[in-house]
């Protein structure tokens, strides 16, 4: 919607589809959603066109909190139950950053800097 409030616009369907995280450059949004994702997977990590084009789920584990780094290359994410988690925008190159216990990471997020 815009930032009046007017001309709002459903983007998701799903019922648990979340926490939206705008790219930096405004053209994308990364989110999380149990679509698609098994009866032992809560969440996934799916992104999608800011026009709610081309949804693609890029983070098949459990994925929640996403969060853009500064150059829009890669996010960032709360990866249950083990951590810290970062992947290229498209979902390659998965690496988990830190380990963690559950309830130890909730919300990873990018300095403004990078």
């Amino acid at each position: 919607m815009n930032a009046d409030g007017s001309h709002r616009r459903q983007l998701t369907h799903g019922p648990y589809d979340m926490r939206p995280a705008w790219s930096p450059d405004g053209k994308r949004i990364a989110y999380e959603s149990d679509r698609g994702a098994p009866a032992s997977v809560r969440r996934t990590i799916w992104v999608m066109n800011a026009d709610a084009s081309k949804p693609r789920r890029i983070i098949r584990g459990i994925g929640e909190h996403p969060s853009w780094s500064a150059d829009g290359t890669k996010v960032v994410y709360a990866a249950y139950p083990a951590g810290i988690g970062v992947a290229n925008a498209n979902g390659s190159a998965r690496v988990r950053l830190i380990a963690a216990s559950v309830g130890e990471v909730t919300f990873p997020a990018w300095k403004p800097a990078g």
